[in-house]
């Protein structure tokens, strides 16, 4: 494998980890375990 195509397979798997439907699922279950405030201080609440 080139540095070309591991360049272009990483960027892929981060396009993949932030389509939406990855992002809804994580934002329920984060909302569905009342997660805390991260570093931001924002909450669940805020975000929404």
């Amino acid at each position: 494998m080139s540095g070309r195509d591991l360049l272009t397979d990483e960027r892929r798997l981060f396009e993949d980890l932030c389509a939406g439907a990855y992002l809804a699922a994580g934002f329920r279950n984060v909302r569905k375990n009342k997660g805390a405030p991260g570093i931001d201080g924002v909450t669940i609440a805020e975000f929404e």
